[in-house]
């Protein structure tokens, strides 16, 4: 969140337990930089509820937004005291990472029993609520498009014909449907909820679907609600998987060849058969006319590279990697991940080194490839937990503390407790 007070930082909201203080409970901290230190401002003991993995929390420069259970807090971003506290209908599912927004005078939420729920921000009174007709709305969560909540959900309780669904924040009516077509009117077309892709800017959404045998994508604007255009695929597009929404082109990774579909006008084409032959490849990223991948060595031992390409699928340069699992992507200890600064690339890396456990932060430069500066930081597990992007710094916790990276330095210091 902003930084409360001198600038050089974001405030950060660190949910902790103490196990061997308490079982029962766990703690809130509202904590912020000042120079090199961390302090923390205020401190919230909670009842464990239902179980502390599960909690989510928005803000506005006035409160603190907290999920604890089924119970929505509002707190003092400045001291902490409450100003209400809200019942909600259910939890929120624990892997929801877009189940709970301030969107102008309400904090709306998404809970596990598919329940759409807004509180005046103020007072902390129900305005509405929505009961939702499939489960996946709350796995999948809303995005907010001016005055609109919006998600996937089904057009019938408990359905399979899903579409895109449009709320109105103010009253919670329903105002609109984005439903797919085939080209037979007889024919229903098969949409899976991993299959409808929301732009990280929240203006359009893109849907992949079956019409019998025939794989079509779509792309919709989500302020008018227009279709901007709908394309049929080869055939050999069936079995989608991976999908990377790149700043030209639509990435669809299918188990008949790689696809990219331009976002200018729905032109498809086959990108490349196969990169490599024996490595597995998962597009990460675009940046300019390069893009960044994750390469796994399926021939012989497994070996995990990160490779920079050109657009027609030609490697540029390859980087050895320590850690095996993706964060965000895959589940394991010794995660890795990214982030782009300008032109460079600050990969970092969570592992087992013999002996001791380190976080390894190289910074490359993200045309070539090569490691412009290192630095690693011996830690106490080597299992990445949580990540969160402020624009300067990624914090990281990693066995429990948070860690800071600059993106600019590549330097790493214990950041809390």
């Amino acid at each position: 969140m902003p930084s409360s007070e001198d600038g050089q930082a974001p405030d950060l909201l660190i949910t902790n337990w103490a196990p061997s203080r308490d079982t029962d409970t766990y703690y809130v901290s509202y904590t912020t930089r000042t120079g090199r230190n961390r302090k923390v401002l205020w401190e919230k003991e909670l009842p464990e509820a239902d179980n502390w993995y599960r909690p989510r929390a928005a803000s506005d420069e006035q409160y603190v937004y907290y999920v604890s259970g089924d119970r929505l807090h509002a707190w003092e971003r400045a001291g902490g005291e409450e100003a209400w506290e809200a019942l909600l209908s259910d939890v929120v599912q624990h892997s929801c990472t877009h189940c709970i927004g301030q969107v102008q005078s309400k904090v709306v939420v998404l809970t596990e029993d598919y329940v759409l729920q807004a509180v005046d921000d103020e007072s902390g009174q129900e305005a509405w609520m929505a009961r939702l007709n499939n489960r996946l709305a709350a796995r999948n969560g809303f995005h907010v498009v001016g005055d609109q909540i919006v998600f996937l959900d089904a057009m019938t309780p408990d359905g399979h014909d899903l579409a895109v669904h449009y709320y109105d924040v103010d009253d919670g009516e329903l105002t609109r449907q984005l439903v797919s077509e085939c080209p037979d009117e007889d024919e229903i077309p098969r949409i899976a909820a991993d299959e409808v892709f929301f732009s990280e800017r929240g203006d359009r959404v893109y849907i992949y679907y079956d019409c019998g045998w025939e794989p079509y994508v779509e792309a919709w604007d989500l302020a008018s609600g227009g279709l901007d255009w709908r394309v049929v695929l080869p055939e050999s597009a069936h079995g989608l998987g991976a999908v990377l929404i790149g700043q030209r082109a639509l990435y669809l990774d299918s188990y008949g060849g790689l696809f990219a579909v331009s976002l200018d006008d729905g032109t498809v084409q086959l990108w490349v058969e196969q990169v490599d032959p024996d490595y597995a490849v998962l597009l990460l990223a675009e940046r300019g006319d390069k893009l960044l991948a994750r390469a796994k060595r399926t021939r012989g031992s497994t070996r995990y590279e990160l490779w920079g390409l050109d657009l027609s699928g030609k490697r540029m340069w390859r980087h050895p990697m320590q850690a095996d699992t993706l964060y965000g992507v895959e589940s394991g200890s010794e995660d890795w991940g990214f982030r782009f600064a300008d032109d460079l690339l600050v990969v970092f890396q969570v592992m087992d080194d013999g002996d001791k456990d380190l976080l390894l932060v190289e910074t490359l430069d993200a045309i070539t490839g090569q490691v412009v500066r290192e630095s690693t930081f011996e830690i106490d597990y080597d299992t990445l937990e949580a990540v969160v992007w402020g624009r300067q710094t990624g914090f990281l916790t990693v066995g429990g503390k948070a860690y800071a990276v600059d993106l600019a330095s590549g330097v790493v210091e214990p950041e809390w407790p």
